[in-house]
């Protein structure tokens, strides 16, 4: 039989402190304790979309009137109502759907705030939602997993725990041990280990102009609302052939309108790139050192500075306080006092 569909809001009967139902599907029974539980614990629709809008809301926007009222689907292999300590417990291949989005576990834990036993249990009422064992939630284009999920309501703050705990979109895939997200602040930080750092790979089909990125570090800080990912900690990003390690790494992506001196050729993505402490680049037989290295993806020119900054190549060097090199045309220009040694007839452009 199908899972129960809370569509409309529970008559107002004597709830009792505890009860304890075991049924693969909520509605599956048709004793009266089965009864009994699906007409008691009051609640509305909008407590589980507001659940699956806190779990979705920083990568898929929830597009739900005041007036839906879609199915929503509750089940689990036992479930627990206790109104004394305010909570529902699910066990055994816990899930609650609907709408195209999911959160399963093998438990769930709903906890509610202090309330006379009269009034709804609400999305207002909501503690807090924890998720143990398995933890997958899933969207049309977004896939998460984890060990644990926590999502508290006051702070507005979801945390993913795993070994790894990882979030799938249709263009990232990024690990880490443990994910933190703030809804208020629309931000999101990523944390790894020595033994296992986070890790951030795009996941768009391969163009022409641009290859897929690849990075790990220890922490990921994202900014969403001003399209900023920080890497913190043993950086390594790598894209076709090259890659750039430093000790900090901040990436500024394109706003989805396009500046005016974009064109409608400009590939998404970037906009600019800034490594700070200990940064190398190589690419091929190439490498270049410095303390500081830009990069600006519409011109597609890397500005490198140190003390010296320095490039080598095939025994070429070339060393100065500021190397810009134009990754489009292949020109190097060198201020503030260059030095170096070239081979005849070589290329000492590495990049």
């Amino acid at each position: 039989m199908a899972p129960c569909h809370p569509h409309k809001t529970a008559p107002a009967l004597f709830w009792p402190q505890s009860m304890k139902m075991l049924s693969y599907h909520c509605g599956q029974r048709t004793g009266p304790t089965a009864k009994s539980v699906l007409q008691k614990p009051k609640y509305d629709t909008a407590f589980f979309l507001r659940v699956f809008f806190v779990m979705f809301c920083f990568f898929y926007p929830f597009n739900l009137s005041a007036d839906s009222s879609p199915s929503i689907h509750f089940e689990s292999r036992q479930q627990t109502w206790d109104t004394k300590s305010r909570k529902i417990l699910m066990e055994g291949e816990a899930k609650i759907s609907g709408n195209h989005e999911s959160l399963e576990a093998e438990k769930i834990h709903i906890f509610f705030y202090p309330m006379d036993t009269g009034k709804q249990l609400s999305a207002e009422s909501l503690k807090s939602l924890k998720a143990e064992g398995k933890v997958r939630l899933s969207s049309e284009d977004i896939h998460a997993t984890a060990d644990t999920a926590l999502y508290e309501s006051q702070t507005q703050k979801l945390l993913l725990e795993g070994f790894p705990a990882e979030i799938l979109h249709t263009d990232l895939h990024i690990r880490g041990n443990i994910i933190r997200f703030d809804r208020i602040q629309n931000q999101m930080e990523v944390e790894g280990s020595q033994e296992t750092p986070t890790t951030l790979r795009e996941t768009a089909t391969e163009s022409v102009e641009t290859s897929p990125m690849a990075a790990r570090a220890m922490m990921q800080h994202w900014d969403l609302n001003a399209k900023i990912l920080i890497l913190h900690d043993k950086v390594h990003m790598s894209q076709a052939e090259m890659n750039i390690m430093a000790d900090t790494m901040t990436l500024y992506y394109r706003s989805e309108e396009k500046k005016e001196h974009e064109t409608d050729h400009t590939p998404p993505g970037i906009e600019k790139a800034i490594a700070k402490g200990h940064v190398r680049l190589t690419h091929a037989d190439g490498h270049a050192l410095g303390e500081k290295a830009v990069y600006t993806s519409t011109d597609e020119i890397i500005i490198l500075t140190g003390n010296p900054a320095r490039m080598e190549r095939d025994g070429n060097i070339l060393q100065g306080p500021e190397i810009r090199f134009n990754r489009r045309t292949g020109e190097i220009e060198i201020s503030g006092g260059a030095s170096g040694s070239l081979f005849p007839g070589s290329d000492a452009a590495p990049f």
